[in-house]
């Protein structure tokens, strides 16, 4: 069984250099015992995270018994046809 992590910079791996900054996603392996792909990035937006093909990559590699962890957060209130407090995508009321 392996761990598959779509989310921001709150889940994703440390960067090179930016150590020991690091979303919690680096670290699940060592709590779990189990493989952990993570392909979360700073910055992620469910959108974007849409649009770049992570989606679609992650998705692909996800086989019978795995776990996917999702996580978006702040990033999400970016663009205001995705408020995470709207209604509707437009943010009218449904």
């Amino acid at each position: 069984m392996t761990y598959h992590l779509a989310g921001d910079s709150t889940v994703a791996d440390a960067k090179p250099g930016e150590y020991p900054m690091s979303g919690w996603g680096g670290e699940l392996a060592h709590f779990v015992g189990r493989p952990v792909r993570n392909l979360a990035f700073g910055g992620a937006t469910t959108e974007s995270f849409l649009q770049t093909g992570t989606w679609a990559a992650l998705l692909a590699a996800v086989a019978p018994s795995d776990t996917v962890v999702i996580q978006f957060g702040h990033n999400d209130q970016k663009i205001p046809e995705l408020s995470a407090r709207a209604a509707t995508p437009s943010g009218s009321a449904a």
